[in-house]
């Protein structure tokens, strides 16, 4: 069921603050799982959305992470030092223990598995760039000056 939009300009503020204020106390550690999902749960309930429209489940429970409204949320967090910003990497989307673990089978339980959500809410901790002191030759500057460069997103 499609629905409008739960998550509005005010709702991903809050929670940018909140991740914010998570890494005043936690600096180097991204909020993941549970942690990520009570985030979420408190930036709704701060732009006053009404106590029974944000309904969180049970924990590790194989379904939504939180109702609100009736959108139906599964809420997941990437991070680790291979974290792209070019390429999105859902893991534990849904367990594999059930056979036979074929292309075709994984792909109909991955589409039955997506098929309980109106939304899923993505964390992506990309780790910064560290600054690196390099010397240079001028020889070696006009060597970049010859590459082809493309900017990116």
């Amino acid at each position: 069921m499609e629905t409008t939009d739960i998550f509005t300009k005010r709702f991903t503020e809050t929670l940018q603050r909140l991740v914010d204020h998570h890494h005043v106390i936690y600096p180097t550690l991204p909020p993941k799982g549970r942690y990520f999902e009570y985030l979420v749960e408190k930036a709704f309930r701060t732009i006053r959305a009404p106590a029974t429209w944000v309904k969180p489940s049970t924990p590790n429970a194989p379904r939504e992470d939180l109702i609100v409204g009736e959108t139906r949320i599964s809420i997941k967090t990437e991070a680790g030092p291979k974290t792209s910003p070019k390429f999105i990497h859902i893991t534990k989307l849904l367990t594999t223990e059930k056979r036979p673990w074929t292309a075709d089978s994984l792909i109909q339980r991955t589409i039955q598995h997506l098929s309980r959500y109106e939304r899923i809410l993505m964390l992506r901790a990309i780790l910064k760039l560290k600054c690196q002191i390099r010397r240079l030759t001028v020889t070696e500057c006009q060597l970049l000056l010859e590459w082809d460069i493309e900017p990116t997103d």
